[in-house]
């Protein structure tokens, strides 16, 4: 029995080592069943778009891309359909509700030192939360620098895309000594549908094109197309010098310093 455990355990160990060996350059890196390697191919905006049309893809006929970058490289994992977010910051919880086309909503929760006290609550906005982003700082500890979390400083993600309604805007929540503030960052225009920090911009992959928005709330449009609005963004990692920006039809790289684009296609062998 141990002589048929230890072939099994070498076995699956070689089928890892073949696998790792077959990926290209450290650029995708997928744990899924569904996919093992994705190779880079012209945008078909037109079946892109019937692919919607006729209903092959969408919210609930997967698959979508879900990125995730961990240790420098990019996992495809299963897709999360997320409707509350909470973000914990010195003494307050905000908290935020996506309700879709009945909208929902962001509160701010306010706890005390004492905790048999009950928590303060205020409604900051009846809309829909996307999520949170807190602020980086850069600090320095024996010699050496660092990005942490602000736990003073957040922005706050709503919006709202349903029928020929498209909104969306950024908030920006800070802590200060007489209770908080929280005042409008940016109106996006559009439903922000993926979002992180870079060096102090905010990217967000809205449902109309991608841009930056810097310290002081300027937008600026990194990439749009007549196709944009079809990929249907799920979710968007950095790694190196690009945006990874997963979608329901495949993987798109934004490379940073030229702004050039490469798409990871997936398309469906059996409906070829």
């Amino acid at each position: 029995m141990n002589k048929y455990l230890l072939a099994s355990f070498l076995a699956i160990c070689l089928c890892l080592g073949l696998l790792c060996a077959c990926q290209t350059n450290d650029v995708l890196f997928l744990n899924s069943e569904l996919f093992t390697e994705l190779e880079s191919a012209e945008i078909d905006a037109e079946r892109l778009k019937n692919r919607w049309i006729s209903g092959e893809t969408n919210c609930y006929n997967g698959p979508a891309f879900e990125l995730n970058e961990r240790d420098g490289k990019i996992y495809l994992e299963e897709r999360e359909e997320r409707c509350s977010y909470v973000c914990h910051l010195n003494m307050r919880y905000l908290v935020g509700i996506d309700c879709g086309e009945f909208d929902g909503w962001v509160s701010v929760i306010e706890y005390g030192s004492n905790w048999n006290e009950e928590a303060k609550s205020e409604r900051l906005y009846n809309e829909n939360c996307c999520g949170f982003l807190k602020e980086k700082v850069l600090l320095e500890h024996k010699g050496e620098s660092y990005w942490t979390d602000n736990d003073d400083l957040a922005y706050i993600f709503v919006g709202l895309a349903h029928l020929s309604i498209d909104r969306g805007k950024i908030y920006k929540f800070e802590n200060q000594k007489d209770g908080y503030s929280c005042e409008l960052f940016a109106d996006l225009g559009s439903y922000p549908d993926a979002f992180l920090l870079d060096d102090g911009n905010i990217i967000v992959a809205t449902k109309k094109a991608l841009l930056s928005v810097d310290s002081s709330g300027n937008i600026t449009t990194l990439f749009t197309s007549d196709y944009w609005g079809d990929l249907g963004v799920t979710s968007m990692v950095k790694l190196e010098d690009s945006y990874y920006i997963g979608t329901f039809s495949g993987i798109l790289e934004y490379s940073i310093a030229d702004g050039n684009v490469v798409w990871y296609p997936y398309y469906d062998v059996d409906k070829q």
